[in-house]
């Protein structure tokens, strides 16, 4: 589900009246913040992207990959455990935030990575992790993250691995067919199969209830 647009500027504004010392910084927020207002480029606050929001009691976090073609990150906010502990070496293809804490797929093993402060997902590498496993995609909750894996191939290329670590998800789930993207939410999951484009939609339904309202067949 998409975030309210004034939730975004309002966080970059927020950001900006903080860092105003930090001019490269300040200037990529407000290109992004332009980019944003306009053209509407942030899908969700847990989809992976080059960009990610935590959120929580320690307060909010902006994290970017930087614009040089590092792929480093760098996180700015009111929350230490994330700011202080982000990685300086390690590289990532996108970011996403949870609740306290933000991950990010990294460029040489295709593993998440996750950094913060959680009670239910590990820091580091997300245990347990099965040897070998690559993922295209990550995707945070609240106090989880999953990953989908890279297509299978042979017999089960018509199914997908999605693995999930965090409070209620720890799992490995297999669906028929070939998923192209997954975005997680509060305690549940979506994912959109690539050949029909439909949605589809799994977790706790008891405390979500989110996953009942998904139409049957939803384009």
């Amino acid at each position: 589900m998409a975030p309210p647009r004034c939730l975004i500027i309002g966080f970059l504004t927020w950001v900006l009246k903080i860092y105003t010392s930090k001019s490269i910084f300040v200037a990529e927020i407000l290109i992004f913040a332009l980019v944003v207002d306009f053209w509407w480029l942030v899908s969700g606050l847990g989809s992976m992207s080059s960009i990610a929001i935590s959120y929580g009691e320690n307060g909010p976090v902006f994290c970017g990959l930087k614009s040089d073609g590092s792929h480093l990150a760098e996180c700015y906010g009111s929350n230490a455990a994330i700011t202080y502990s982000t990685p300086t070496h390690l590289t990532f293809q996108g970011l996403t935030g949870g609740d306290g804490f933000v991950c990010g797929l990294l460029t040489d093993s295709n593993q998440p990575y996750c950094w913060g402060r959680s009670g239910f997902v590990q820091m580091g590498v997300p245990q347990p992790m099965n040897k070998g496993s690559e993922y295209l995609e990550i995707s945070a909750g609240d106090n989880h993250v999953c990953g989908l894996r890279k297509p299978l191939t042979g017999n089960l290329r018509n199914t997908s691995l999605v693995d999930c670590w965090g409070y209620n998800m720890t799992s490995n789930y297999a669906f028929d067919g070939q998923i192209k993207s997954i975005s997680a939410g509060s305690e549940f999951n979506c994912g959109l199969f690539a050949e029909n484009r439909t949605v589809f939609c799994w977790g706790d339904e008891r405390t979500s209830k989110v996953i009942s309202l998904i139409p049957k067949n939803m384009r």
